[in-house]
Parts: C-alpha cells; sequence; structure tokens
C-alpha cells in the first residue's frame, strides 16, 4: 500500500491486488470522501491520469493513460478504481528496467541475497492544471 495522500482534501492511495494472473497485474486506486458533499471522479482539473513503472534510479521505464469512468463518491463513503495492464507489454523495456522490474530467473539466492537491492516503484500520477499528484508503491520484481 501506497502512504495515502490527499485530493482535494479527501483521501487516497494506491495499493497491489494479489490476484493471480501470470499475464495481468491489477492495481487499486482507493479514495475516501471526507467532506459532506458527493465527490466527482476524475475531478474536472484531472488533466491526465497516468500508470507509470518507475526504476529505483528513477528512471520511467513504462507508462500508460488512465481513462476511468466518471463517478460520485459518496459523502462520507470509501470507493475505488481498478486498473490492470498487461505484463507481455514489459518485454520492449530496456535492460536496465527488465532487470528491476521483471524477475525471469527467479532463484533461492537472488530472492534472498539481493531482495534488499531489487525493485521499482508502481505509479498513479494525476496531472491537474497547476500541479501533479504521485501516490506510489515500492514492489518486488514481477515474476
Amino acid at each position: 500500500m501506497s502512504p495515502k495522500g490527499i485530493i482535494d482534501g479527501n483521501q487516497a492511495y494506491l495499493a497491489l491486488s494479489r490476484e493471480p494472473d501470470t499475464n495481468f497485474q491489477g492495481y487499486f486506486f482507493f479514495v475516501e470522501n471526507l467532506k459532506e458533499k458527493e465527490w466527482e471522479l476524475p475531478a474536472k482539473d484531472w488533466k491526465k491520469v497516468e500508470f507509470r513503472l518507475v526504476s529505483q534510479s528513477s528512471k520511467i521505464c513504462y507508462t500508460e493513460e488512465i481513462q476511468w469512468k466518471p463517478k460520485l463518491v459518496s459523502s462520507r463513503t470509501k470507493d475505488f478504481y481498478y486498473y490492470s495492464f498487461d505484463k507481455r507489454n514489459l518485454e520492449s523495456l530496456s535492460e536496465e528496467c527488465k532487470k528491476e522490474i521483471m524477475d525471469k530467473n527467479p532463484s533461492f539466492f537472488r530472492s534472498r541475497f539481493l531482495a534488499l537491492t531489487l525493485g521499482f516503484y508502481a505509479e498513479i500520477r494525476i496531472e491537474r492544471e497547476n500541479d501533479r499528484l504521485s501516490f506510489v508503491l515500492l514492489q518486488k520484481p514481477y515474476r
């Protein structure tokens, strides 16, 4: 789970779906409306919503624009968006990105002794008129 962030006075965070699938990986973007009125999502000032995979050295390895259907989140309630992508799209990544994001040769040594150095960041990035919001989740390589 990513740290909780604030959007327009409401809370949001990114979480990894644990559903087993060899070709797809899913993510939940949870939102909590803390206000007394309905919250329209995506908000009108959201220019773009992107999903990204970012290396530990901050290289953007994969990006895909997300088109979420509009919804109203009732006052004082929680809701979520679900996003998944096809992991087969990662085959064309650079070698640097593949090394951090895809674990094609899992082994005991690699998982036990290199675990601290292996990993990448999944990110939901919301671009608005005057700023950007990022919800970032540290992950272990996909297998």
